[in-house]
């Protein structure tokens, strides 16, 4: 099993070539109007198939990987059929939500 820097020992699968960070206190910084900043602990996998971002948050980094874990069990079960965006060539999957900057 994988173990990130800070030295969470991973509880799911994550593929060898998926690099992992996680922290059982991070800041999300939001408008006031969307409810403000708040502390949270997080897990975030940058896997490479597919080439993406993946970020859980919770009360503890277990959840947190959990929710990750989850997202990219969704990513990886779906045929994905990307609509572009915009002109740049980025696009979100009509499916999973994935976003793609080659969609």
């Amino acid at each position: 099993m994988k173990t990130t820097k800070s030295g969470y020992e991973c509880k799911k699968p994550w593929p060898e070539d998926c690099f992992v960070q996680s922290g059982d206190r991070g800041v999300v910084i939001r408008p006031k109007e969307k409810g403000g900043n708040y502390g949270t602990a997080f897990f975030e996998a940058f896997p490479q198939h597919p080439d993406t971002f993946i970020r859980g948050e919770g009360e503890t980094v277990e959840q947190a990987e959990e929710k990750a874990f989850q997202t990219f069990e969704k990513y990886q079960a779906c045929s994905h059929d990307f609509e572009r965006l915009d002109d740049d060539g980025r696009g979100k999957c009509r499916y999973c939500g994935l976003t793609s900057s080659h969609a």
